[in-house]
């Protein structure tokens, strides 16, 4: 090629290239161009959209979300544009799988296949929670208690918005509240029960549209739409154990597969506990011997009643709670209200019932009282401390004599089983 012509195609390009120099910086220089980006993308939130929705989180514990497809669908909707609710809760019995949802419905969020109206411009994920379990046993966090001003600095910082931490301390309230404000916003908060602020519950049922807020806790809140986890039932539950095992690399029988289905009772951390007890270099055997025999003193009993004993302890709620651990299954109101000394005050008993069912410690049907088989060891544990034992025992027999001699029959072992059933 001739040197003319090289340099005709070298005056073209650069003709070119001057173009769209002015076209993008204008008459800015190339570093100051780069600084002004900077403090913009420093100071404005992201616009909609999955590749650029601000989040942080975190992983799940477990790779494995099993059969809550339903309440999945239902959440999404909640969460929707059109739904009204903005402050949605998932509540339920400790290690029932609520972070896991929660978590499981944020990755449908960030997923992208969305409505543009119903995405996210950030989740913010704020956790209470103090102690987990692993495998190793439990584990506490450095900061065990959650406030107002650490979920405004989880804004900021997940917004990337400075002038809210450096706002003054009478500010940042106002200056969140606007930031929210601006765009759709979820805010995540797990673990409520574990929150003695009360500020942030209140901070969270005065949120300024379109911001919402999702909510994990053992506590049902009155303010909020709930929504109620079950324990899983027995063929999810096969379903987790063979998934954690093919993870874990772990190898059960049909007889110790079916032995944990009914010792964890559909608990999903129950059931991950345990193939993570059997991963980490426990025998099967060992591993079920303990679930058939757990005290209020092992880990997963300590986990799952974690704050719960502090909460009440001391109360006649907790004299109802410590009462059901006198029976083996579930039991008829009047002779949990009779045996825990409340027969003359049934108003009393029923109140005391709908708070131990807000604490997931009951089961919401309060025709017939049932518990989780933890909840009756931490309620054994509790009773044998407790002074009043004996009087809740005495209260028993007086409670089964009774029915017998209304019974008009001798009191046989088969009669006293069938009284037992009807109570």
């Amino acid at each position: 090629m001739a040197p003319l012509q090289i340099i005709t195609i070298a005056a073209s390009i650069a003709g070119v290239l001057a173009l769209l120099y002015v076209a993008v910086f204008g008459s800015r220089s190339l570093s100051d161009w780069w600084r002004e980006r900077d403090r913009n993308t420093s100071t404005k939130p992201s616009t909609f959209g999955p590749a650029s929705t601000l989040h942080n989180t975190p992983q799940s514990a477990s790779p494995h979300f099993i059969n809550r497809r339903e309440e999945l669908d239902k959440l999404q909707s909640l969460l929707s544009h059109e739904s009204r609710h903005f402050l949605i809760s998932i509540e339920g019995f400790a290690g029932i799988g609520k972070t896991a949802l929660a978590q499981a419905s944020s990755t449908a969020l960030l997923s992208g296949d969305l409505r543009s109206l119903d995405r996210f411009g950030a989740i913010i994920w704020i956790s209470a929670k103090r102690i987990s379990l692993t495998s190793d046993g439990l584990t506490t966090r450095g900061k065990t208690q959650l406030t107002l001003d650490d979920l405004f600095t989880t804004v900021s910082i997940v917004l990337r918005r400075e002038d809210i931490r450096k706002a003054p301390q009478g500010a940042q309230e106002e200056a969140v509240r606007a930031v929210l404000s601006e765009q759709r916003t979820l805010l995540i908060v797990d673990s409520q029960e574990a929150i003695d602020d009360p500020a942030v519950l209140s901070f969270l049922r005065e949120l300024p549209s379109p911001t919402k807020a999702l909510i994990t806790s053992r506590q049902r809140l009155s303010t909020s739409y709930s929504l109620h986890l079950d324990p899983l039932p027995e063929s999810h539950a096969e379903r987790l154990i063979d998934a954690e095992c093919h993870e874990k690399h772990v190898r059960l029988s049909e007889k110790q597969r079916a032995a944990i289905v009914q010792s964890t009772a559909g608990i999903p951390m129950a059931i991950v506990w345990s193939i993570g007890q059997i991963s980490a270099g426990f025998q099967a055997s060992y591993v079920l011997d303990r679930l058939s025999h757990l005290r209020p003193s092992d880990d997963l009993v300590r986990f799952s009643f974690d704050g719960i004993s502090s909460a009440i302890k001391g109360t006649e709620a907790y004299q109802v709670l410590i009462s059901l651990a006198l029976f083996s299954g579930s039991v008829s109101p009047s002779a949990l209200q009779y045996v825990s000394g409340f027969a003359d005050d049934t108003p009393k008993f029923q109140e005391l019932l709908v708070r131990l069912s807000k604490l997931s410690l009951i089961g919401r049907d309060l025709s017939r009282v049932e518990t989780l088989a933890l909840t009756r060891i931490f309620a054994f544990g509790e009773l044998s401390d407790s002074p009043r034992a004996d009087d809740l025992r005495t209260r028993m027999v007086t409670y089964y004599t009774q029915l017998t001699a209304n019974c008009g029959r001798w009191p046989t072992t088969e009669l006293f089983a069938e009284l037992y059933r009807r109570a």
